[in-house]
C-alpha cells in the first residue's frame, strides 16, 4: 500500500517545523501505454516496478513481461550496453522461480547469439554469455569445449569397437580358414568362399 503522504516529511516539535520534500515517482498511478509509448530510458524501470506489483501471483505472467521489457527496448532502438544494464536491473527486480529463470535465461541466450546485426555481434556476445553461464554454470566457450570432449570421446570409443569388431572377425576367418583346410578344401576355394586372399590361406595353412 502506498502511504497518504509519501513525497515529504513534515514534524513540529517545540515551535520548530522540521520538513523535507522528496523526489518522488508514483509508479502506481502511472498509464501504462504511456510508459510504453515513452522513449525515456526510465518509463522501463517505472514497467519493471508496475509489472512487479502485477505479477505477485502469476510468476508466468511475470515470465511473459520480463521477456516483453527486453523486446521493447530493442524496439526502441536501445544500444546492447543498455539492454544489457536493463537485463542486470530486471534480473533482481522481477525474481522468478529456479524453473522460470532459467526458461528466461535461455530464451535470452539464445536471442543474442542468433543476432545478425554485424554492429551487435560483439556486444550480444558478452550478453549471451554472461546469460548462458547464469543459466548453466559455465560460458558459451566452456559449453563447446564440453561439446567437443564430448564428441572427441565418442569418436574414440566408436573407433575402439570398430577396432574389437575387426579383430573378433579376423579372428573368425583365421578359424574358418583352419577348418575348411583340416577338411581337405584347396587353397583356391577356401579363398573364393571366404573372399581372402589366397595368400592369407597359404600363411594359415604354413601354420598349422
Amino acid at each position: 500500500d502506498v502511504p497518504e503522504v509519501y513525497d515529504h516529511f513534515r514534524e513540529e516539535y517545540g515551535g520548530m517545523i522540521s520538513y523535507y520534500k522528496f523526489n518522488t515517482f508514483l509508479v502506481k498511478n502511472v498509464d501504462k501505454e504511456k510508459l510504453l509509448a515513452s522513449e525515456n530510458p526510465f518509463a522501463l524501470v517505472a514497467l519493471a516496478s508496475k509489472y512487479l506489483n502485477e505479477t505477485m501471483d502469476d510468476r508466468e505472467l511475470r515470465l511473459k513481461f520480463k521477456l516483453e521489457l527486453v523486446i521493447l527496448a530493442e524496439q526502441k532502438g536501445y544500444s546492447i550496453e543498455q539492454i544489457d544494464h536493463l537485463l542486470t536491473f530486471i534480473e533482481f527486480m522481477l525474481i522468478l522461480p529456479k524453473d522460470l529463470a532459467l526458461k528466461f535465461n535461455y530464451i535470452m541466450s539464445e536471442r543474442y547469439q542468433e543476432q545478425p546485426d554485424l554492429e551487435y555481434i560483439e556486444a550480444a556476445k558478452h550478453i549471451a554469455d554472461r546469460i548462458y553461464k547464469r543459466t548453466y554454470g559455465v560460458s558459451v566457450e566452456e559449453k563447446i569445449q564440453q561439446f567437443r570432449e564430448i564428441e572427441r570421446q565418442k569418436v574414440e570409443k566408436e573407433r575402439q569397437k570398430a577396432e574389437i569388431e575387426r579383430q573378433k572377425a579376423e579372428k573368425e576367418k583365421q578359424e574358418a580358414i583352419k577348418k575348411m583346410l583340416l577338411l581337405g578344401l584347396s587353397v583356391e576355394m577356401i579363398a573364393d568362399i571366404l573372399v581372402v586372399s589366397p595368400m592369407q590361406v597359404r600363411s594359415i595353412q604354413e601354420n598349422l
